[in-house]
């Protein structure tokens, strides 16, 4: 991880960049070289995660970082509640805080946001790494009574889980780094629920008419007005979606741009798109038929 401080000068990191940018096996598991060797994830049996995100900057000719809660409009709030919100849509179970001297101590699911400053006062850029890892508890071997924290996701050959380095501007630089933290935690919910896979319940036959009356009512047919939330999911390279307040999730097709604002109170029809698929893998697809501000 601190190798980051050490970057190459501005003008070599250009070279850097283009090379460690380059396409990869995007669907390949983070998690599967811990699997080829010891058979087992240490993801398996997780029950809880506490995520967390940090921005770490180096300032123009400092030689060393130091976190800071913003820069520009990015900021270090924004970031940890999508990873929150992303990991709650995802139906991970979210630990409230974090402590290493209780018994069962959850998961730390740690992104670390590193940004050095670079070129000229008068056009500013940012060279960005963003690294994604899981800590959790473990005993020495040697001494079992001794608790620590280690990184147990992702196994790779070279320790590092970092995908690319980013060369941004100030107008870019918020937007690119979300979209890159959400690249990257789709391989922590892909490799986590690999491990962890959900078991269907027993499914009863039953009539039409009592599916009907058992189904929340943002799931019926018919000009209902539904009530719900507007929310930014950063995954997939983000997207909006509407979540009812019963708890219902719709991936809608048409969401008008003025209605695209995280927490906006809105009514709505729908008409379910049953035949169709989305990447987003969020919620039920729609088309909105009519909506309106609460």
């Amino acid at each position: 991880m601190r190798a980051f401080r050490n970057l190459m000068p501005f003008g070599l990191a250009l070279c850097v960049i283009s090379i460690v940018s380059a396409p990869g096996k995007e669907n390949d598991s983070k998690n599967q070289l811990q699997v080829d060797t010891f058979g087992t994830s240490t993801l398996q049996g997780v029950k809880k995660v506490y995520p967390q995100v940090l921005l770490e900057v180096i300032e123009r000719n400092a030689k060393e970082p130091g976190f800071v809660p913003k820069l520009g409009s990015l900021t270090q709030k924004d970031l940890a509640e999508g990873l929150t919100q992303a990991l709650k849509t995802a139906d991970i179970e979210i630990a409230d805080d974090f402590d290493i001297s209780l018994p069962e101590v959850p998961l730390n699911l740690n992104i670390t946001v590193f940004i050095r400053e670079a070129g000229k006062a008068s056009s500013p850029a940012y060279i960005v790494s963003v690294n994604t890892e899981a800590l959790q508890q473990v005993r020495l071997s040697q001494n079992d009574s001794i608790r620590t924290l280690a990184r147990t996701w992702p196994m790779t050959p070279t320790g590092l889980n970092t995908r690319n380095l980013l060369l941004l501007n100030p107008k870019t630089l918020d937007k690119e780094v979300k979209k890159e933290v959400a690249y990257q935690l789709r391989f922590f919910i892909k490799d986590f629920f690999a491990a962890n896979p959900k078991k269907a319940g027993n499914i009863k036959e039953t009539r039409k008419e009592e599916i009907i009356a058992k189904t929340p009512v943002s799931q019926q047919e018919g000009e209902q007005m539904i009530t719900g939330t507007v929310l930014h999911i950063p995954i997939e390279g983000g997207f909006y979606g509407l979540l009812a307040d019963d708890g219902t999730k719709y991936d809608p097709l048409n969401l008008p741009p003025d209605y695209e604002k995280n927490g906006l109170r809105v009514k709505f029809q729908i008409s379910r798109k049953t035949q169709m698929a989305s990447i987003h893998m969020w919620g039920t697809i729609v088309q909105i038929e009519k909506i309106e501000n609460l």
